[in-house]
């Protein structure tokens, strides 16, 4: 998948550039939670009810490459339409509210629908690569953003189609959805009965 290419826009704007350090935080946490672990603890789950750490890593892979044409087609869009203004935005209450309810910890269960659900087993390679690919990818998306109206240009939600968010905001959601299911896998990893080895 190719991303829409920038134009010479100049230095990265301060909100995308803060995106991109929340994303390498992403990154980082990630690294670090799925560092020494075996197949076993990647995969164990605390309850039939709840995930593992590599569900909640495929889970954000799934949704992530769901969006990744989206935010394309949107940032192409807005390009050709000559949607440029370097910013401060300031986004809507119903965008604030839904990045709200993805960060963690959660203040809502979510019931996930089955075209999100991952697989219940995965080798820990497959959920590295494909994890730390797709940080690269949404990377290449906020650094193609540089320069657009982030207010204007909206992007279609795969929740609904009724639902659009603004470019900013839509990243602003995927980083808060990332760093959700994080806080779910970090729990898992704690538990008192995770599995030693």
């Amino acid at each position: 998948m190719t991303p829409a290419r920038t134009s010479n826009a100049g230095p990265l704007s301060p909100e995308l550039a803060e995106y991109l350090a929340q994303l390498a935080a992403v990154r980082s946490d990630a690294t670090e939670l799925l560092g020494g672990l075996s197949e076993v603890q990647l995969n164990w789950r605390p309850t039939p009810e709840r995930w593992s750490i590599a569900q909640n890593l495929t889970h954000l892979v799934v949704i992530g490459r769901l969006y990744l044409p989206q935010l394309d087609d949107t940032i192409r869009r807005a390009r050709e339409k000559g949607w440029r203004k370097p910013g401060p935005f300031e986004y809507g209450a119903v965008g604030r509210w839904v990045v709200a309810e993805l960060e963690p910890p959660p203040r809502h269960r979510m019931r996930t629908p089955r075209l999100f659900k991952p697989q219940p087993v995965q080798p820990l390679a497959h959920v590295r690569d494909d994890f730390l690919t797709l940080q690269g990818e949404l990377e290449q998306r906020i650094h193609a953003a540089n320069g657009l109206d982030l207010r204007r240009a909206k992007v279609a939600t795969i929740i609904s189609s009724l639902l659009r968010l603004p470019l900013g905001q839509a990243f602003q959601a995927l980083l808060a959805h990332e760093r959700r299911h994080l806080w779910h896998a970090r729990n898992v990893r704690s538990a008192a009965s995770f599995p030693s080895g």
